[in-house]
């Protein structure tokens, strides 16, 4: 990351009167924080454990709010004992970086959190902050996520759509080696083991069929050769067509077909007044996990080849429908405006 990039991230123009404003705010992917001292990043334990098990995400150190501007860093904790916190409290440990800037005399820290691949992250250790605030900042065994900005524990439906993802995926890599291995013959196939590779031992292995061994070629150095201009590769292979969207299983809708179809459901839940569009499927399917991918998850989302418009399946759907059901609140916050959960949260309290 730049800090040209920084700035346009957090949507931070330039100097005005000596300020730098923010104008984005928290969202998904972004939080902010005033400092980096020890307690801050205790605090940040929680919202790196959910940005791992969605689709990543980044923390900015040293943005103050109301109003909301950079100031700077006190104080930084380096990225070892930034690892350190990690490897103590939650498992999976994701993977981060840290990015420090200058930026007009202010020292900002950009704390990259990146998504793991077997999710959920859990926490395994409870977390206090020190000193004399001594509040509890992280529980063990609790799996957080992320909700209108904020980092809350995880609900029964966004916990469920974690595991559908995950076991969807695996099935699809055993597919895909069983597919890989037909075609060229498992008693000729080679696996290479990369699970210990890296700056001191960077050699894979390799474990290749005997039969086979005797004709393997180890490439120790390649030359590229380029004729007549730069070099050009030919693709070849065979063409495979889209499925028709009737003849499709998964039984795919365009956003605002879905959103009509779900639409008697949420006003039967939610009343007459309460908004429903495509765009609000969309935040409730983001808010699932279902967009952390652009193309789509390919169980409860997905994209048409031909022109990229996105669809929702009816395993999706579905998802949608229990997540408004089951998860009241959480599911207003995902969806609503401000006006809408304020709205909401007052009829709420009244039934209440």
């Amino acid at each position: 990351m730049t800090i040209d990039e920084l700035l346009k991230f957090i949507d931070c123009a330039g100097a005005l009167n000596g300020d730098y404003r923010v104008r984005a705010r928290e969202r998904r992917n972004l939080e902010f924080k005033v400092d980096m001292d020890a307690n801050c990043v205790a605090k940040s334990l929680k919202t790196i454990a959910a940005f791992s098990s969605s689709g990543g995400g980044s923390i900015v150190f040293g943005v103050r709010d109301r109003p909301r501007e950079l100031v700077g860093v006190n104080n930084q904790m380096d990225e070892a004992d930034v690892q350190n916190q990690l490897f103590a409290h939650l498992y999976p440990v994701p993977d981060i970086e840290l990015h420090q800037f200058d930026v007009g005399g202010r020292a900002i820290i950009c704390l990259i959190v990146f998504p793991v691949i077997r999710k959920p992250v859990i926490a395994i250790k409870d977390k206090q902050t020190a000193a004399q605030q001594n509040q509890t900042v992280l529980r063990a065994g609790t799996v957080y996520f992320r909700r209108a900005g904020q980092t809350k524990p995880i609900t029964g439906e966004e916990f469920a759509s974690i595991l559908e993802k995950r076991d969807e995926r695996v099935r699809s890599d055993i597919l895909n080696f069983i597919m890989r291995g037909k075609d060229i013959g498992f008693e000729r196939a080679v696996v290479a083991d990369f699970r210990r590779a890296g700056p001191e031992d960077n050699r894979p292995t390799l474990y290749v069929p005997e039969n086979e061994a005797h004709r393997l070629n180890i490439v120790d150095r390649a030359k590229l050769i380029e004729s007549e201009g730069a070099p050009a590769y030919q693709i070849s292979g065979t063409v495979e067509l889209t499925i028709p969207s009737e003849k499709d299983p998964r039984k795919p809708m365009l956003p605002e077909k879905a959103a009509r179809v779900l639409r008697p459901r949420i006003r039967e839940k939610f009343g007459d007044a309460f908004p429903w569009t495509s765009q609000h499927l969309r935040k409730a399917a983001t808010q699932l996990g279902f967009w952390d991918d652009p193309k789509g998850d390919r169980v409860h989302t997905g994209h048409i080849e031909v022109n990229g418009s996105p669809v929702y399946f009816e395993q999706g759907r579905a998802a949608i429908e229990r997540f408004a059901n089951r998860t009241t609140s959480e599911f207003v916050e995902a969806v609503g405006s401000k006006e809408t959960i304020q709205s909401w949260n007052a009829v709420y309290d009244q039934q209440g």
